[in-house]
């Protein structure tokens, strides 16, 4: 099968998806009692959940320092730290330790986003294959596996840090699957103008992403909470959110993955941007739970197809030597989403509720077309 060929192309890179989708689909299902736990107010968690942001983006940076330290482990090595890390953030009993804990946490997160990403593209021009669909699907699955485990394990009363353990023997299991990988050679390609790279391939791709970015951050920290305040329902009821936007993405980003690679990239971003917005908006607003579960549906289904798309944009129009550079800045550039997302959120849920937090991302979106537009005509 295609599916089976292409799994095992992306074999030093895939087990990393998984295990990204484990660690926030879990954290996610836990929200509500993290911030019970360590009695954080709506903006006090969205800050903290800023200097995380914070922290990753500067990692980030020095992704390609690390592409190029470690040639061939850099994916196995950032895993096994974020394996440690992550018991930092699930024990905190205190803000200050799970802003510290988010913080280191964040930062490898974002770093081993960098590194698999541009490993991925380097896999897909070796083997003239697409794989960026697939494995953004996979971390899209597994985020939604552990969230409703996750979900149902804190409905029978396991706290988050007894659930890290089993998240974390998962970790070590994705790790010794993951194998070596190749950095990113230099050849003898010509030299591409800095201009056209940093606005075409660098800026609008990367406000892009944060947009769709700052979307999937706030319904994977904020979806669970919303739905128990809205719907007053149980812990198991209130992962369904975060489960149902990775279910929904998965299965998204495989039909983008399958089925739509005749179209254009940039077609495909702006209908999926205009299908999350009614998604997010839908969700702010309804006070039924078919609403609400069906706008987070349709919300994690158009903005499946935002991210990988763009990504495989970016990797299909930069030259190889150029990809992890490029690659590493646009990612800054969208893990503003991220560094955005958390306070804006807090914030605005302070001012009025998270009906108004999800609004907001819902009109963000609708900026994407115009963003396309301006792209196209440069």
């Amino acid at each position: 099968m295609k599916i089976v060929t292409e799994l095992v192309a992306s074999k030093p890179v895939a087990p990393a998806f998984v295990l990204l989708g484990v660690f926030w689909g879990a954290f996610a299902a836990y929200v509500p009692e993290i911030k019970q736990i360590i009695q954080a107010s709506d903006a006090a968690f969205g800050t903290a959940m800023l200097i995380a942001a914070i922290g990753a983006v500067m990692a980030m940076w020095l992704a390609p320092k690390i592409d190029t330290l470690l040639p061939r482990y850099a994916i196995v090595v950032l895993m096994l730290l974020g394996c440690g890390l992550y018991f930092i953030p699930t024990h905190a009993t205190s803000l200050l330790v799970f802003t510290l804990g988010m913080l280191f946490m964040s930062s490898i997160s974002g770093t081993l986003d960098v590194v698999m990403n541009a490993r991925l593209s380097q896999i897909e021009t070796e083997k003239s294959m697409s794989l960026m669909g697939l494995n953004h699907a996979v971390f899209s699955f597994g985020y939604a596996f552990a969230a409703l485990i996750a979900g149902m394990c804190r409905g029978q009363g396991v706290s988050f840090g007894q659930f890290a353990i089993g998240v974390m023997c998962l970790a070590l299991v994705l790790t010794l699957l993951a194998g070596p990988s190749n950095s990113v050679e230099d050849d003898a390609e010509p030299e591409v103008k800095d201009v056209k790279v940093t606005f075409k391939l660098v800026l609008i791709p990367g406000v892009i992403i944060m947009i769709a970015f700052m979307t999937e951050q706030a319904t994977e920290a904020w979806s669970a909470l919303h739905i128990e305040r809205v719907l007053e329902v149980s812990a198991e009821l209130s992962a369904l959110g975060p489960a149902i936007l990775g279910i929904t993405m998965g299965l998204g980003r495989l039909a983008g993955h399958y089925g739509m690679k005749s179209r254009s990239e940039r077609g495909v971003v702006a209908a999926g941007a205009l299908v999350t917005a009614f998604g997010a908006l839908l969700a702010a607003w309804s006070n039924a739970s078919i609403g609400v579960y069906a706008g987070f549906a349709l919300l994690g289904a158009g903005v499946s197809v935002m991210v990988p798309m763009i990504f495989s944009y970016v990797s299909k129009s930069t030259p190889k030597r150029l990809r992890t550079q490029v690659i590493s800045r646009v990612s800054v550039i969208g893990y503003a989403g991220f560094f955005l997302g958390p306070p804006m959120m807090g914030l605005l849920s302070e001012i009025g509720t998270l009906t108004l937090s999800f609004s907001v991302i819902g009109v963000l979106l609708l900026s994407v077309p115009i963003l396309l537009l301006v792209e196209r005509r440069t």
